[in-house]
């Protein structure tokens, strides 16, 4: 842990954190006989993370700080660190069906799927004991989420239907409209077909008047709609988000989304607009914030059109932050980028793999979808939903 802290310029901190870990775990093993020493006041005055609480000592308490500072450890890539505080957030609040997620939630992106399952199963068993349906819905999304990351497609699915039953008999949209969107996100994965469209559009619908939620869907969206090809559907849909406040991070994700569209349209005019904004976007992401998936689409975007130095800067750009936030994946696709731009001919598999984005029939740049078509539709009602918001 210590050398991984280090790495990442946290020297002091690092030796801190790494003795306050221990020092929580060894008192968990004495059954309770020695006191859990307090994270806020062994961590006084660091940048850690803490949220401002006016209550502490007590065991829940302190597994709050932990909670926050595995948070803050993972937004800064170090994955082990932060598996180690919310492992102790969920043994110092072992009733807690939260702490249980964040442990899931961690392993899953530190690539420990086999216990983030585990801990996921956990917490839809703690959730049940507590009565406590909604939270059961919430955490059967988590768990689908995390099957669906590891390619279990068909257990996904059962775990998102799960969760819109659970949903349903408490009257939860926004759990439903989570489970409807885990649904969506397996049929795209496993077939890409119009019926993905079709339950983001009843998503949608469940989420009517929840803002945070409309707003992650239609990011989501954007994806699904660029990885289906519906460049012209993905270029509504994209604009429509660049005229309402993005979270951190989000119009850079936005525009390198875009710009991946307008490239393989052929749009070159709305791809330089969006390339230049998806740059000035990157100058105000934080360190906090990863921004590597969003450089691999801005990579993708200038393979379409064979702007190969582009592709290597935004590579480059790409790998140094994956590796700064622990994304193993995305680093491996950042550096085939990098391999891939220096070769005299790219070989047709390796071409496809990495720029995946194929030519669309000649359209002329700007053209709009006609209002009658699927994605049209759906781009309308995130149109009219968005407005509201």
């Amino acid at each position: 842990m210590l050398t991984e802290l280090r790495e990442l310029g946290l020297d002091v901190a690092g030796t801190l954190l790494v003795l306050t870990l221990t020092a929580i775990r060894n008192s968990l093993h004495t059954n309770g006989r020695r006191r859990v020493p307090a994270v806020r006041a062994a961590l006084a005055g660091m940048d850690v993370g803490l949220q401002p609480r006016s209550t502490g000592g007590t065991r829940p308490d302190v597994a709050q700080d932990c909670a926050d500072v595995a948070l803050w450890l993972e937004r800064r890539g170090a994955l082990r660190t932060a598996c180690g505080y919310a492992e102790a957030a969920a043994a110092l609040d072992p009733t807690n069906a939260n702490r249980a997620l964040l442990v899931a939630r961690v392993f899953a992106r530190a690539g420990r799927m086999r216990e983030a399952v585990d801990r996921g199963v956990a917490a839809v068993r703690l959730a049940g004991r507590a009565g406590d349906r909604e939270m059961r819905a919430a955490a059967f999304v988590a768990l689908g989420d995390i099957t669906c990351s590891a390619q279990r497609y068909g257990d996904a699915a059962r775990l998102f239907s799960l969760a819109r039953r659970y949903a349903r008999s408490r009257a939860s949209r926004a759990r439903e409209g989570d489970g409807l969107r885990g649904l969506a996100l397996v049929r795209h994965a496993q077939d890409r077909d119009a019926e993905s469209l079709e339950l983001m559009a009843a998503a949608l619908g469940a989420y009517a008047g929840h803002t945070p939620s409309i707003h992650r869907l239609a990011c989501t969206c954007l994806r699904v709609l660029v990885t289906a090809g519906e460049y012209q559907g993905a270029v509504m849909l994209g604009k429509l988000l660049l005229a309402v406040r993005q979270p951190a991070g989000g119009e850079l994700a936005v525009c390198a989304l875009l710009a991946r569209a307008a490239a393989a349209l052929g749009w070159e005019l709305n791809y330089e607009a969006f390339c230049l904004r998806a740059i000035l976007a990157l100058g105000a992401v934080s360190l906090d914030t990863s921004h590597a998936e969003a450089m691999i689409d801005l990579a993708r975007a200038h393979g379409s059109l064979a702007f190969w130095p582009r592709v290597l800067l935004a590579a480059d750009r790409a790998l140094a932050d994956a590796v700064d936030h622990g994304a193993a994946d995305l680093a491996g696709v950042a550096r085939q980028m990098l391999v891939a731009a220096e070769m005299e001919a790219i070989p047709p598999e390796l071409q496809s793999e990495l720029f995946p984005d194929a030519e669309s029939e000649e359209i002329s740049e700007g053209e709009e979808l006609s209002g009658h078509e699927p994605v049209a539709i759906l781009v309308e009602a995130f149109r009219a939903a968005l407005a509201e918001a």
